[in-house]
This record gives C-alpha cells, sequence and structure tokens, in this order.
C-alpha cells in the first residue's frame, strides 16, 4: 500500500474533501468503505465551536447509496441550541446528491458523582502484535490495510462474533490531527465485517446506517470493539459492539443491514 497516499483524504475548498485511494472498501472499487466518510462527518461535528462545553454522546447516521471515491461537501448546522443539550445536523454532499445524512447530540460536560457502565465484556488487554489479515476476498481492501488490526478472537475470515483493537495508521485529513471519536468512527464501521456470519462472496450484507452511543469519550489511540451480527429471515441483519478502550467500556452501536445473495 506504500503507492498509495499517507492520509484519507485531501482538505479542498472549505469543506469539501478529496477521498485517497484509502478509502476503497471490498463491496466496490470506486465506492469507499463507510469508515472513512462517516469519520470525515465524525470529525465536522467534534470541531464544531458553540459557546458551551460539550461532548457528544449520541450520533446518527443514514447511508442514503454507495459513497463514491469522487469529492465530498460536508455542511454542519445547528437544529437545536441550548446551554446544556445541543443537536446538530449534518449532510455529505457529492455534487447534487445528499450522500450522507447525520445527527448528533452534545451535552454540557457534568460531574456525574457515580459512574455506572454495564459491561458485558470487561476489561480486554492489547495484544502485542498486528494481527496479518486475510480478507475473505480475492483482492487487497485498502481501508483494511490502512488500518491496524489486533484481534483478541474472531478475524475477518472467521464467522461469528469478534472482539479486537483498532488504530489508523494515517491521518484522517492531510496534515491535520484525527480526534479521537472520528479514529473510532474510522474502526466502527467494520463491525458487521469482522462479527460476519455469512460467506462475503456469496453474499451481500451492506449496512445502511450507524447508531453511536457514548457514556464518555474514547481514550488513547487504540480503541477496540465487541461486535456480533444477527440475520433475520426477510433480508436484514443487525450488528451490536461493546466499544471499549484501556479504562473500560465507554458505549454501544448498532448497524442495520440489507442483505441478499449475491447475483439476485
Amino acid at each position: 500500500m506504500n503507492e498509495f497516499s499517507p492520509f484519507f483524504y485531501e482538505a479542498l475548498e472549505k469543506n469539501t474533501f478529496k477521498p485517497t485511494e484509502r478509502c476503497i472498501g471490498p463491496w466496490n472499487p470506486k465506492h469507499q468503505h463507510g469508515g472513512p466518510p462517516i469519520a470525515l462527518l465524525g470529525e465536522q461535528f467534534f470541531r464544531y465551536k458553540t459557546n458551551i462545553d460539550s461532548f457528544i454522546t449520541r450520533f446518527t447516521v443514514e447511508l442514503l447509496g454507495p459513497v463514491l471515491l469522487d469529492k465530498m461537501t460536508v455542511r454542519v448546522s445547528m437544529l437545536r441550541w441550548g446551554k446544556r443539550i445541543e443537536l446538530l445536523e449534518g449532510v455529505v454532499y457529492q455534487g447534487d446528491r445528499v450522500a450522507m445524512r447525520g445527527v448528533c447530540w452534545r451535552f454540557r460536560r457534568g460531574d456525574t458523582e457515580e459512574s455506572i457502565l454495564s459491561t458485558s465484556i470487561g476489561s480486554v488487554d492489547l495484544p502485542e502484535r498486528d494481527t496479518v489479515v486475510n480478507f475473505p476476498s480475492r483482492d487487497r481492501v485498502p481501508y483494511i490495510d490502512s488500518m491496524q488490526w489486533r484481534f483478541v478472537s474472531g478475524s475477518f475470515d472467521d464467522p461469528g462474533p469478534a472482539v479486537v483493537w483498532s488504530r489508523p495508521r494515517f491521518p484522517l485529513i492531510e496534515g491535520e490531527n484525527t480526534s479521537p471519536f472520528a479514529r473510532l468512527l474510522l474502526m466502527l464501521d467494520s463491525a458487521n465485517g469482522v462479527s460476519s456470519v455469512l460467506n462475503f462472496n456469496e453474499n451481500i450484507f451492506v449496512p445502511v446506517d450507524m447508531t453511536v452511543a457514548l457514556l464518555r469519550e474514547p481514550e488513547g489511540e487504540w480503541l477496540g470493539m465487541s461486535a456480533e451480527t444477527a440475520i433475520g429471515p426477510l433480508g436484514a441483519g443487525l450488528t451490536t459492539t461493546e466499544m471499549f478502550d484501556g479504562s473500560g467500556s465507554f458505549g454501544r452501536s448498532t448497524h442495520t443491514l440489507f442483505v441478499e445473495q449475491r447475483g439476485e
């Protein structure tokens, strides 16, 4: 992957970004993996300035079709302003087409006297070495190769639940620091891939959305997820994920999946 740019996006004019080959996902070489454009939208939510010291507590994005390997314009606006709670909306355009739409709740930072964090996985140690990723397709996937992966259990080519740590090898935007929230989103959209229960070469299982709920902000370079996917009888699936870092669990996410056999 050394021939590719050492970043996911190049910043062009204000709020417009050009994706590099590192954004390419497994379904189509002309389409971006969901992780980079979702992280790009999340980064703009994170950077949006208001008069209160807030943090992101819930983020939802709808994928309104394939996100092409073409320039993107991201526009963020305030839907609800408040002294303690605010709601932002973000729209991602590719030309005249709306490719993604998202909303983000941000709360004023407080001080909860007692934190009660429910977790199903407990403490998870970070493995010392990266996992050699063998994605179940004939070709390498630039997005996957642009991330570091350290699996505790499961893998991309081992059906069933998985627990994995990850971090990006490169900045999201050329020459700019990537926020912990955007680094989380870069990893999190692969939850349905690491926990897939269907054969990739025989089936399509594409996320149409993502909802992330956070009890606190993620900490550290390495972030982790414990992901599990279920498939229903009518062509829909659901991936549920518990997110963690070196201090423990900090939230959960869900994906709704469109499922069908290839060739239908």
